[in-house]
């Protein structure tokens, strides 16, 4: 099968049979030349249409390398929320615990009560309160300040409060928690950037797809239709010329025509007859 280049030379060399029609054969060159015209222009957006494909392919291979990260950034966030839920939940229990101490009940204990009361309200919410997937480092980090300032306002040992033993366990614990979650807001802020990455890169390929691409499969659909337009009234025009003629040698020339034009048009007609799909065609060599 030609390729399309070469049905460009093709159809050219029909003019060595219309040049012996007459005035006839002008009409035909006239819609020939048109022909070759817009087949030349659909050429040239083939090769632009393949020119962008290929840097869409490109794009489409960075955005899966890119989806990778985001991913594990997005799975690893899930699965931080739900450990500090849980890290939440002990915490709770543990200074509920506390709390049951008869001793905090005495009012020279009262700010150290206080201070617990506040801690486990932090616990409660931190346990049940839901988390935004897209929010996720806003979550952590304000949870982390939030517990940040209980941490300071931990009771200490001695005097008439809490057992050493226990104000130990508690302290380890919130000590803990503050550290996991300055690493799970630093993990948050890198799945942040992953997400802005393969988020820029598919506008990349949205704008390259609509800009570009769309613009020039819509371009080199109107000249498929144009050249299958111009080959159907020169194919007309070849096929009067039989019947001006009136000979048998009118009759060869206007089959011989009729037959390279038949060819070449072929070639922007799928199989019903209808204009060719413009990507198919730009796929063709």
């Amino acid at each position: 099968m030609a390729n399309h280049h070469d049905l460009v030379a093709a159809l050219k060399k029909v003019k060595t049979v219309t040049a012996q029609m007459g005035a006839r054969g002008k009409q035909v060159d006239a819609q020939i030349d048109a022909a070759v015209a817009h087949m030349v222009k659909a050429l040239a957006l083939a090769a632009g249409l393949k020119t962008a494909q290929a840097k869409l392919t490109a794009k489409d291979n960075e955005r899966k390398q890119l989806a990778t990260p985001m991913k594990a950034g997005m799975d690893k966030n899930s699965a931080n929320v739900k450990d500090i839920q849980n890290e939440a939940k002990a915490l709770g229990s543990l200074v509920n615990h506390l709390r049951d101490n008869p001793r905090l009940k005495d009012a020279a204990n009262k700010a150290k009560a206080s201070a617990l009361s506040g801690l486990a309200q932090w616990a409660t919410m931190t346990e049940h309160r839901a988390v935004d997937m897209d929010e996720v480092t806003l979550a952590m980090s304000s949870r982390h300040d939030e517990l940040v300032g209980h941490q300071k306002a931990l009771p200490k040992a001695g005097g008439d409060g809490l057992p050493s033993e226990d104000l130990k366990r508690l302290t380890d614990k919130v000590d803990a928690l503050v550290k996991k979650l300055d690493a799970d807001t630093a993990a948050a802020r890198k799945a942040d950037a992953d997400q802005a990455k393969f988020d820029a890169k598919m506008k990349e390929i949205d704008d390259l797809q609509k800009k570009t691409i769309d613009p020039i499969v819509h371009g080199l659909a109107g000249e498929i239709a144009n050249v299958a337009g111009a080959l159907a009234a020169a194919k007309d025009q070849a096929l009067q010329h039989e019947i001006d003629d009136g000979t048998p040698e009118g009759v060869r020339r206007s089959g011989a025509a009729a037959g390279i034009i038949n060819a070449v048009a072929a070639d922007y007609s799928d199989s019903s007859g209808k204009p060719i799909d413009p990507v198919v065609w730009a796929a063709k060599p």
